[in-house]
């Protein structure tokens, strides 16, 4: 976790942007894989975490917009509980290395909330969030807050240089992977071998994945998760994958190569355009630019790029206009990077 004051300073801003009533910040729940008790693998809510970092199931909170004041509501593990997961940090603890002032039992939370109007909350994104916040405020009326909504975003786009340190970390776990899939690729390679690989060395540094691998030699998929394939030599292989950082920060790169270590020269001249696109973005994305005008100058030199190999035809600056570039590049430029892979995306 980062420190309790900065915890603290995110939430009294958040709450000096709310013109009035609680904000309701919910943790995320363990949820089943296939029986009750066999659950998959937890990952906290990503606002609940950027405003106290608490990375526990059960958890929730409140900020009240006028005093400021945080409240967690939680419950300690049973004796039951702790014979079969062992001891966790007790709830006030917690609080304390949150800088959460006020802690209440769960019980608690649907008459507190209920006490109040208004209720703000973000968009739900989950059944069991919805289903849960419709028990609390006794309604099936789930209108997230777009004041609520826009805050969060003003606070979360711009990065703190604690934050950029647990990217950065993210990125050396992940470059290491990428590293590795080129090592171990080959003619007679399975994708599965490389995926199990790559993942592996993130899970032996203590690192989960920012999203699901994409590797594979059908790359015109543009979120393939089956791994099924043999690799062959003149085939190129892509691996689109990320680590996060202990605190959840993600990384996300996507490189392509080929899978004998060779490009053929339709490829390397392919590659060169990417490399292109990719140089000329680098130098167009600076404070006052347009992240959209980046884009477009990246596809406006696909399209030069795929002109002067006989790809396409015409004048490259009436293409993109037409949106011709995006049958080659059907996808943005990229995305922000946070605490979610593509940061905020469910605001």
């Amino acid at each position: 976790m980062f420190s309790a004051e900065i915890y603290d300073k995110r939430r009294k801003k958040l709450a000096e942007g709310i013109d009035d009533g609680l904000i309701l910040l919910m943790g995320n729940s363990q949820l089943p894989m296939n029986y009750p008790s066999n659950y998959l693998r937890f990952r906290q809510d990503s606002n609940f975490l950027y405003y106290c970092g608490l990375d526990h199931p059960g958890l929730n909170m409140i900020i009240d917009s006028n005093s400021g004041e945080s409240m967690l509501f939680a419950d300690d593990l049973t004796v039951q509980d702790i014979v079969w997961e062992g001891e966790r940090t007790s709830v006030s603890e917690m609080a304390e290395a949150s800088g959460i002032q006020r802690v209440f039992s769960s019980e608690k939370l649907s008459s507190y909330l209920l006490k109040s109007n208004p209720i703000h909350f973000l968009p739900l994104y989950r059944e069991d969030q919805e289903m849960f916040l419709q028990s609390l405020l006794n309604s099936s009326k789930t209108d997230a807050s777009k004041s609520l909504i826009m805050k969060v975003i003003s606070q979360r786009s711009i990065k703190t240089e604690n934050e950029l340190e647990e990217i950065e970390s993210a990125l050396d776990v992940t470059a290491e992977m990428h590293k590795i899939a080129m090592r171990q690729t080959g003619d007679g390679i399975s994708e599965q071998k490389i995926v199990g690989k790559i993942e592996g060395y993130a899970l032996e540094n203590g690192r989960h994945l920012a999203y699901p691998i994409i590797f594979t030699v059908h790359g015109e998929i543009l979120h393939n998760n089956n791994y099924i394939n043999t690799m062959r030599s003149g085939q190129l292989a892509l691996n689109d994958s990320g680590a996060e950082s202990p605190l959840h920060y993600a990384s996300d790169v996507t490189r392509t190569f080929p899978v004998n270590g060779k490009f053929t020269d339709i490829q390397k001249d392919i590659y060169n355009i990417v490399w292109n696109m990719q140089d000329s973005a680098f130098n167009y994305c600076k404070p006052g630019n347009s992240y959209k005008d980046a884009h477009l100058t990246a596809s406006r030199i696909a399209v030069e790029g795929l002109t002067n190999m006989g790809i396409m035809r015409g004048n490259p600056d009436d293409a993109v206009a037409a949106g011709a570039h995006a049958l080659f590049f059907p996808h943005g430029l990229g995305h922000m990077l946070g605490l979610d892979v593509h940061d905020m995306e469910g605001l």
